[in-house]
């Protein structure tokens, strides 16, 4: 029935997610200048993923060399990371910009930067914790603009 398609669907990304080296439980980095455990945000690649982010369930982390986005367990299985293009580590270098966007309720941070394949990205992150934010990816970036 419907339940052992969602399993076998859970198992498939358990699979995937193994065989590209990415976490099932990610953790806080050691070497970590920010971390938020329970961020929201959504990609700006499509309306889909635009109106399908994720709620208070992002960790966001900036190291000495890279930003990392990623979902908490369990949304990082049944490829909901791939579907809504929200699991980044994109290296200092590759940040193009980043700027405070306002909104009605809350204050976003949009990240412009370059993927692994060489194409242009946006991510639109809410952190309860924003100032934090920027002032550690100015240290590995500086394009900071607030």
């Amino acid at each position: 029935g419907p339940l052992v398609w969602v399993l076998l669907w859970v198992v498939a990304s358990i699979i995937y997610r193994n065989s590209r080296g990415k976490a099932i439980l990610p953790s806080k980095p050691k070497d970590g200048l920010f971390y938020e455990g329970w961020a929201s945000g959504h990609s700006n690649t499509n309306i889909f993923t635009k109106l399908g982010g994720a709620h208070n369930c992002l960790l966001v982390a900036v190291t000495l060399d890279a930003l990392i986005i990623q979902p908490r367990f369990p949304f990082n299985l049944m490829f909901l990371p791939e579907i809504y293009g929200l699991e980044y580590r994109i290296p200092g270098l590759n940040i193009r910009a980043v700027e405070k966007k306002g909104r009605i309720f809350g204050k976003g941070v949009e990240i412009q930067f370059i993927d692994g394949g060489g194409g242009e990205k946006s991510v639109r992150l809410y952190l309860k914790r924003t100032d934090d934010f920027l002032a550690a990816i100015g240290k590995i970036s500086d394009i900071v603009r607030n």
